[in-house]
């Protein structure tokens, strides 16, 4: 696994082209050493531009969670079809899995944690050339 930083953020969107279409697979969601340091892991099924198979694995690792928006209804976060959006900041890392709206309130599934790590489970190259 590798942390995200701001050199290697663009290169974990653009090959798996913006997680267009993504199916969430798994959330875990975690309370370690208490409320303060939540940890939601989420893997991804997502289209991988350079692999042979169309499609590989990301797993994310939010770690320190300070916010997390989860809303499931009429619509659904599984298919990831607007793509996600993942900006760092001063306080860390903001990740919108469904960027249909500017404002984050208005998304279903949003997470912000102080740091976030990172690991494509199919082919590790691509992650450890970053």
């Amino acid at each position: 696994m590798y942390r995200l930083t701001p050199d290697n953020l663009t290169a974990l969107l653009a090959r798996p082209a913006e997680f267009n279409d993504a199916l969430v697979r798994r959330l875990e969601l975690s309370f370690e050493g208490g409320a303060s340091m939540g940890r939601l892991i989420v893997e991804i099924e997502a289209k991988d531009q350079e692999s042979q198979e169309g499609w590989g694995w990301v797993l994310l690792d939010f770690r320190g969670v300070t916010s997390l928006l989860l809303r499931e209804d009429r619509t659904t976060n599984i298919v990831s079809s607007s793509g996600m959006t993942l900006s760092l900041n001063s306080g860390g890392l903001v990740a919108d899995f469904s960027p249909i709206h500017e404002d984050i309130e208005l998304s279903t599934f949003a997470v912000s944690a102080q740091e976030v790590w990172a690991e494509n489970k199919i082919n590790l190259q691509w992650i450890t050339a970053l």
